[in-house]
């Protein structure tokens, strides 16, 4: 009967090592399952990306500065319903011209494009034949999203600002080693619609380090000083095909209109045209990864 305790003994431990290995194998086999339920969930219930993307054709020529074909240009557009009549009437004292073309171009227009890229000896060009402007480049912007496109570089820059009647109403402001820009914002209003908005900027000093905003914060980049003239901030509404025209009038040539599209040239005077043609909207689906 001396084995008894013993045999007692090993038979309780043996019990409980197989209950605590039953537990504990039932407990990770639950964790193991839980976790693949809570990931295939969480993967079911991540939402797609969905963004609106805006596709431009954009164009910029220089023309001789008394054109006759440019005066045919602004004949061809409409400049009546583009603007709020206070805004139109500020912009044209200050040098700016705005006009929107229809979804035919122009012959005007594509004369003046194609004689354009004759003089650059080649077509910068991503869109089809037939449905894009001569030398334009095609940008895509995603909705709200700015792009930016140098108009002119002037090593001195002075210009004045006038009210609706062209009276000085500032000082004379001056620039060296300056940059005239356009900043160019496009947003999806409904389908078939967007504005482009058109911000002129002056880029101006030596580059050096600045902090701007990106996409993950404030950061530091080699950059200009800017200058972003607000004042003449304007929109413009557009279908697809539509085509905004923006350039200088014939307003004192100190003011910031003229500045930006009349400039000299080795051949003489000349004057900027831009062009930014809607081509189409589209819609952009993805997922977030890490």
């Amino acid at each position: 009967m001396s084995w008894a305790p013993a045999q007692k003994s090993r038979m309780l431990l043996l019990l409980m090592a197989f209950a605590s290995t039953t537990v504990c194998g039932c407990a990770l086999m639950l964790n193991r399952d839980g976790t693949e339920q809570l990931t295939r969930e969480a993967s079911a219930a991540e939402p797609a990306i969905h963004r609106d993307a805006i596709c431009l054709d954009i164009a910029v020529a220089d023309r001789p500065a008394a054109d006759s074909l440019v005066e045919l240009l602004w004949d061809d557009v409409d400049e009546i319903g583009v603007l709020d009549a206070a805004d139109k009437r500020l912009l044209n004292a200050n040098g700016f011209r705005i006009g929107v073309a229809g979804s035919s171009v122009p012959s005007s227009l594509q004369t003046i494009l194609q004689e354009a890229v004759a003089e650059q000896g080649s077509e910068r060009s991503w869109s089809p034949p037939g449905n894009h402007l001569p030398g334009s480049s095609k940008v895509t912007l995603f909705n709200k999203q700015d792009t930016l496109f140098e108009v002119t570089q002037l090593g001195e820059l002075a210009y004045i600002e006038v009210d609706e009647n062209g009276d000085p109403v500032s000082e004379p402001e001056s620039f060296t080693n300056s940059r005239c820009v356009v900043r160019l914002t496009a947003e999806k209003m409904q389908d078939g619609w967007i504005k482009l908005r058109f911000l002129p900027e002056v880029h101006h000093g030596a580059n050096s380090n600045r902090p701007t905003m990106g996409d993950t914060g404030l950061q530091y980049k080699q950059t200009q000083r800017i200058e972003p003239l607000y004042k003449y901030q304007f929109e413009v509404t557009l279908n697809p095909g539509e085509i905004a025209v923006v350039g200088g009038n014939k307003a004192n040539e100190h003011t910031p209109g003229q500045q930006f599209f009349n400039v000299k040239l080795p051949t003489g005077f000349a004057q900027k045209i831009i062009t930014v043609r809607f081509v189409e909207t589209s819609n952009l689906t993805g997922s977030r990864s890490e």
